[in-house]
């Protein structure tokens, strides 16, 4: 990243994205630098599970918006292990909404 931002507020602008494209508008999460992300995918997980078992359509919804390839998506529903799925497409999603953030900063300078 040619623009310097730090791996905190990197992790922080994604889970803010998400929260905005999951409809999530009251969830919180303390980030801390070194471990920023990998507590953004253990808290995207949990949420991604319960919407697996709750509200697939609203996740299908959001995998949409958050433009991640229909391809991609039901490969890890056809495919991951099915103990795997949720932290698969919660990574799919954290790598999305961070080239988003990244390419924003790229260009916001």
């Amino acid at each position: 990243m040619s623009k310097e931002v730090s791996q905190l507020q990197l992790a922080q602008q994604s889970f803010d994205l998400i929260k905005k494209d999951l409809g999530l508008a009251e969830e919180s999460l303390m980030l801390e630098e070194q471990d920023a992300f990998e507590r953004l995918h253990q808290k995207l997980t949990s949420i991604v599970q319960y919407l697996l078992d709750k509200d697939f359509g609203r996740l299908l919804n959001a995998m949409y918006r958050i433009d991640i390839s229909e391809h991609q998506v039901k490969d890890i529903l056809n495919f991951g292990k099915p103990d795997q799925i949720a932290s698969e497409l919660a990574k799919s999603i954290i790598e999305r909404e961070k080239q988003k953030v990244i390419t924003r900063i790229k260009y916001s300078r």
